[in-house]
């Protein structure tokens, strides 16, 4: 499972922070903000903006990839500044269905993965100067 957190200056510049999830287990337990904010999606119907603990779903010890990408929906467009951060959280299987009724299932809101098309995806790694 993958979330976009999409932020725009009021320049109307776009970064979308990215981070991944996968199953939990012993190292890396269900994820309860996670949990917090499916609730609250559910609750008020969809697609409204939804307040989150930025600092439960992120490690900024984990380090990040970044290029210059495009929205994964449309209208698609370009100029977008991508961070995916390399650490993964867990999330339960009950989260994971949560999920999906929410899209609507796969391929819900995935896009085909774009050709580089020139572009450089930079690796940043906190624990190296």
């Amino acid at each position: 499972m993958e979330m976009h957190m999409v932020h725009v200056s009021p320049a109307g510049d776009v970064a979308v922070l990215g981070v991944l999830f996968r199953h939990a287990d012993a190292d890396s337990p269900a994820n309860a903000e996670v949990t917090k904010l499916l609730a609250k999606i559910a609750a008020e119907g969809g697609r409204e903006k939804v307040r989150v603990n930025l600092g439960s779903l992120y490690d900024s010890s984990a380090g990040f990839w970044e290029w210059t990408g495009s929205l994964t929906t449309p209208p698609c467009s370009g100029n977008v500044r991508w961070l995916l951060q390399k650490g993964t959280f867990g999330v339960s299987a009950a989260q994971c269905e949560a999920f999906r009724d929410h899209v609507g299932g796969f391929p819900g809101n995935a896009r085909p993965t774009q050709p580089l098309n020139g572009r450089t995806v930079l690796s940043f790694d906190p624990t190296r100067s």
